[in-house]
């Protein structure tokens, strides 16, 4: 079975009206978020990061971005 390429960024659309959020899928994407987040909130000075103890690393990735 051949399995299709994964564009570099793919974006699904959940419609749930007033709910309604993006999923992104694609590689590297922890790097994509400090800009993405200074895109959707630029008057933002603080953010919260929550994870567990299997994202350690992910999330020191992201702080050091933020």
């Amino acid at each position: 079975m051949d399995v299709p390429a994964i564009s570099p960024l793919t974006t699904v659309r959940v419609d749930l009206a007033e709910r309604s959020y993006d999923i992104h899928i694609g590689a590297e994407l922890i790097d994509r978020i400090p800009s993405w987040l200074g895109e959707l909130l630029p008057k933002s000075k603080h953010a919260v990061l929550i994870h567990d103890e299997h994202l350690q690393e992910v999330a020191a990735r992201l702080a050091t971005g933020l």
